[in-house]
């Protein structure tokens, strides 16, 4: 951002191709769930505000959904680094798979821009 290489206001998928259609996780009729689309594309100032929809999962006691999943692909922080043989998925073998693995396998938690979750 300081260089000129990217703005708060870009949609990480300028940079981030993968990022280009997340889905955001909704509850329906009788706690049943569902995806949609994201309203707005996450920005880089929604990731440096927490204000993305991402759930980071690495929590001990988080029992969201979203951390379920994440904590099921393997993606979770410390087990990503580490691996964690209980995970029904292997840990990813790069940051770059990593990001693309968040993205494809784990919806957002919220509409990026609408909550705060750190």
């Amino acid at each position: 951002v300081h260089e000129g290489k990217m703005a708060l206001d870009d949609p990480v998928s300028k940079h981030v191709p993968e990022w280009r259609d997340t889905l955001v996780r909704v509850c329906v009729d009788n706690n049943a769930e569902t995806t949609e689309p994201a309203k707005t594309p996450v920005t880089i100032r929604h990731l440096f505000t927490h204000t993305s929809g991402l759930d980071y999962g690495f929590w001990p006691d988080a029992i969201s959904p979203v951390s379920k999943l994440i904590r099921k692909y393997n993606l979770d922080i410390p087990h990503s680094i580490e691996g964690d043989e209980s995970a029904e998925h292997p840990a990813p073998e790069s940051l770059a798979e990593f990001v693309t693995r968040l993205v494809r396998d784990i919806p957002l938690a919220f509409q990026p821009g609408t909550r705060f979750q750190y």
